[in-house]
């Protein structure tokens, strides 16, 4: 199987999301309060009840790390790490799977 790499990735500010192109032609996109919270915990338990708390996040740095994946700075100070991007496909197929 061929290693999941994005091949675009855009900000949308006035969405409030960011959208990942994968190289296999997935797309999804990622509210960006999913983003400040443990990805596991909406991967594996469903939606946080954190999530309410950070309705109205704002990033402000995007960290590229080589090819393993992101990691994001928020306007907050707020650092949670690097997102891998195989981490980043199953949090977008589970909110896929909330939106279909």
């Amino acid at each position: 199987m061929e290693k999941l790499l994005p091949s675009q990735i855009k900000l949308n500010t006035k969405s409030n999301q960011l959208e990942i192109h994968f190289n296999n032609k997935q797309t999804f996109k990622y509210p960006l309060q999913t983003l400040r919270i443990n990805p596991e915990e909406i991967i594996f338990n469903g939606f946080s009840e954190q999530l309410e708390q950070h309705q109205n996040v704002n990033l402000k740095l995007i960290e590229p790390q080589g090819d393993v994946g992101l990691s994001f700075i928020f306007d907050d100070g707020f650092q949670q790490g690097v997102f891998t991007w195989e981490i980043l496909y199953q949090l977008g197929q589970k909110l896929e799977d909330v939106h279909t």
